[in-house]
Order: C-alpha cells, then sequence, then structure tokens
C-alpha cells in the first residue's frame, strides 16, 4: 500500500506537497481541501522556485469574495508516490495572520487519484 505521513491538526489534514519547475524544487506544508477546485501556492512558494509571470486571473473564495490570483503551470506537483505532471497553481499572495499552511491541495490534483485519509494513522492511502 502507497502512504503519504500527514498532520491533522484542528480537524485540518495538512499534506507535503513538492512542486517543481525547471531546475528548482520547493517542498511545502499544503491544506488538503476538496472544496477548492485548484491546487493554490503562496507567493513565497512562487519566489522560491523563481516565478515571476503568470497569467493574471481572480477566483472565488469560500466566504464569497473575489482574490486576484495568478496562474503558472508547474511541471511537476508532487505529494508522495503520486505525481501530476504538467499541473496549473492558482499563486495568491499572502494576506491575514500567519498560517499552518502555504497553500491548499485541490481536486484538481486529488481528482486525479483514488485515496483514503486515515485520520486514526495519519496517513494518506493511495491506490496503486
Amino acid at each position: 500500500v502507497l502512504k503519504t505521513p500527514v498532520t491533522i491538526t484542528a480537524n485540518q489534514v495538512l499534506v507535503p506537497v513538492t512542486f517543481e519547475k525547471g531546475s528548482r524544487q520547493v517542498t511545502a506544508t499544503l491544506l488538503l481541501d476538496t472544496g477548492a477546485s485548484m491546487t493554490t501556492m503562496d507567493q513565497s512558494l512562487a519566489r522560491a522556485l523563481g516565478i515571476s509571470g503568470g497569467q493574471e486571473s481572480a477566483a472565488i473564495v469560500a466566504g464569497g469574495g473575489i482574490v486576484r490570483t495568478r496562474t503558472v503551470t508547474l511541471d511537476r506537483v508532487r505529494v508522495g508516490p503520486k505525481a501530476a505532471l504538467k499541473q496549473p497553481v492558482m499563486i495568491l499572495a499572502e494576506t491575514g495572520p500567519k498560517r499552518r499552511f502555504q497553500g491548499l491541495l485541490g481536486q484538481d490534483f486529488l481528482g486525479r487519484f483514488t485515496y483514503l485519509i486515515d485520520y486514526k494513522n495519519r496517513i494518506i492511502q493511495w491506490a496503486e
């Protein structure tokens, strides 16, 4: 069985995610969010990957507000043994209080795979 260790705190599943663009890669903690249609990353992660451009867009957030974003396509987004190639990711400005995570792992990634969150053992079990 393929497994990825996660942190579960305050009913949030926090997942280590590796982003790759060219020869650069960065690993960050993302919130697993089945309600997010698209994976997001904080601006600081985009800077670490050397990303400065992107297609400007806007996104509707859970409270109904609209935030300005940039969308880029990364070479690879990886969670444990699972990876998505040519993965679009929205870059969000970091605002508000400091959080435990640096973005959202959304359905555009999660929907590609079959998985089970094992809360007791704090892991994601991935289907082969």
